[in-house]
């Protein structure tokens, strides 16, 4: 095995990047590219370790602590650090150390330490691991240190009566200085969310960008921000610009049914639409899931106030005339089960699109949306509608936030590292520049991919390992213990179709009392296969000893064989073929 066999699964374990800035792990000295013969672990590279090593045959040395820290000017071979690298080299050896990065890695040392000590809920923090243990004194603790570790040199300051918790957890002592503000924070994340700063919000509730300050004096280590609008320039629209459009299209269409397609999730909007219909003394009819689900617990809530007989059942609103009715559904987004992509098609069986309707799709086409949009659009047109739908006409404001709000976000956060989220790869990319021209160092931020993990530290963040992520179908609640075959079969039939052959078979004799039935199911393989098939499984059938089959599987193989062979021949297709043999 070579040496670099060795040292590159213990970078794997353990990557260099991991390691303090201050900290030089890796190759000391000698070659990665000799064979190992054996291998001497030791804390510090001394004239006694390199004697070890060459008694017992190794030319391996692995250290925790790296012979060299910082570049070295000269070699003097009369002193002792001279003369230990000269009789290193001049007998083959290798040294190799894992310093930092083998104490911050995960199952590393301080982890290590951590589990052994009974910490739980360990929160790695660069230098170390804050943990919490089972209440005790720290007078019991040191004990208990001492008894587990069998060291009776353990040592403590402090009130040995008072009562700990949590700990901290440090290997070595190169990071002392630093241990208590490691313990004092373990780790601060500001998560933005979807948000936007509007200076005039309809429940007069403005975001409280004092605090948000505050929470950035004090500082944070990691923010994670929405990146969705980064190519917007200046501020998002207030949603009470919304409000003043709708109620001049409401003015403009006092003798039409209204029906409006929007977002269920965004309470503002459908709280102004809900006062602008009792304005115009109408009722409102909810269409879509989600948007009454939304709806009735946002009233319970208390998030939408209106007055309890304005919203009715579709059934009792087609008894009004249309200038009394407001239809607030779902389907902005041209969803092909929405409400209103139903409406469109006219498979919507309580409302039907006429000349006496106005639909307003109150939403910008999120992209990759924009052709079932459209497509909506152009259905709803077909059938008489007025349809308005084009930003300008401002129905419509992005509850994200534009490039100028991100920088301010960004400059009362102060974070030190910062992960933009929630966008596609370029808006993540630009709102990583604009966090660098607000003073954020490229190395300090990191673009995630699905199935990405990030490890961040006191000084660094680093990329970690991979999880499982992504869809998953399943079949029914679960997929089960079968789920790899289930959907290996599902993929088969949905690519290839599959072929059934029915028969009834006097195993003994081999007369056939009824069939063979040839069915097809998501395949065309011309008129004439089924007679083709039939005649290939009947000559089949010839062929066998009857006498000799033990089972019906026996004859399922042969029938299967055979009309694989043919298919494959005639038809060059490859599809899932379940012969069905009834005994008689």
């Amino acid at each position: 095995m070579k040496i670099k066999t060795i040292t590159d699964a213990i970078e794997e374990f353990a990557p260099k990047t991991l390691a303090e800035p201050w900290d030089n792990p890796g190759l000391m000295m000698g070659s990665l590219s000799n064979e190992c013969t054996g291998v001497v672990c030791a804390l510090d590279l001394t004239f006694e370790v390199v004697d070890e090593a060459l008694a017992n045959g190794c030319n391996l040395i692995v250290t925790h602590h790296p012979f060299f820290f910082s570049a070295i000017k000269s070699i003097d071979t009369d002193e002792s650090k001279g003369l230990l690298i000269k009789k290193v080299l001049e007998n083959g050896l290798t040294v190799y150390s894992a310093h930092t990065n083998l104490d911050e890695c995960d199952g590393g040392l301080c982890q290590s330490l951590a589990k052994t000590l009974g910490g739980e809920n360990l929160c790695p923090n660069g230098v170390g691991v804050v943990c919490y243990i089972k209440e005790t004194t720290l007078g019991q603790f040191a004990r208990h240190v001492a008894s587990v570790l069998g060291d009776d040199s353990v040592k403590f300051a402090g009130d040995a009566n008072k009562k700990i918790a949590k700990m901290l957890c440090i290997c070595g002592g190169g990071a002392a200085d630093s241990a208590y503000e490691c313990a004092k924070q373990v780790a601060d994340v500001f998560v933005t969310g979807d948000f936007k700063i509007d200076f005039t919000p309809i429940d007069n509730k403005l975001t409280d960008l004092e605090r948000i300050g505050e929470i950035g004096k004090k500082g944070v280590l990691l923010m994670l921000g929405e990146s969705t609008n980064v190519e917007r320039n200046g501020h998002t629209m207030s949603e009470r610009t919304v409000g003043e459009s709708f109620d001049v299209i409401f003015g403009k269409n006092q003798k039409k049914r209204m029906i409006v397609a929007t977002f269920s999730t965004n309470n503002y909007r459908l709280q102004q639409l809900m006062d602008i219909s009792v304005k115009y003394n109408r009722k409102v009819v909810l269409s879509g899931r989600s948007m009454k689900n939304i709806v009735d617990m946002a009233a319970k809530l208390n998030e939408l106030t209106f007055p309890k007989d304005l919203i009715v059942d579709i059934d009792k609103a087609n008894k009004l005339p249309p200038e009394r009715v407001t239809i607030l559904c779902t389907g902005s987004q041209g969803e092909p089960m929405s409400a209103l992509s139903r409406m469109s098609q006219g498979t919507f069986d309580k409302v039907t699109i006429s000349a006496t309707d106005t639909v307003v799709i109150s939403a910008t086409p999120i992209p990759g949306n924009e052709r079932g949009v459209y497509n909506v659009v152009n259905n709803l047109y077909k059938l008489g509608a007025d349809v308005i739908y084009n930003p300008s006409d401002d129905i419509h404001v992005s509850g994200h936030a534009c490039k100028e709000e991100l920088k301010l976000m960004l400059s009362l956060v102060r974070p030190k590292f910062f992960i933009p989220v929630h966008g596609e790869y370029r808006h993540l990319k630009l709102h990583q520049r604009l966090a660098g021209s607000m003073g954020i160092p490229e190395y300090n931020t990191f673009i995630p991919d699905v199935g990405n993990t990030v490890n961040v530290y006191k000084n660094k963040m680093v990329k970690g390992n991979n999880v499982p992520a992504g869809n998953n179908f399943i079949d029914g609640v679960a997929l089960g213990e079968n789920a790899e075959t289930i959907l290996r079969d599902r993929k088969a039939l949905s690519d290839n179709g599959f072929i059934v052959i029915l028969l009834t078979v006097r195993l003994k004799s081999g007369e056939i009392l009824a069939g063979p039935d040839i069915i097809l199911r998501g395949l065309h393989l011309g008129d004439t296969f089924p007679d083709e098939a039939k005649e290939v499984v009947l000559n089949a059938l010839k062929q066998v000893d009857f006498e000799n089959v033990e089972d019906i599987y026996e004859l399922k193989t042969i029938i299967r064989k055979a009309i694989r062979k043919f298919i494959d021949k005639n038809y060059k297709q490859l599809p899932m073929i379940l012969p069905i043999i009834i005994e008689a």
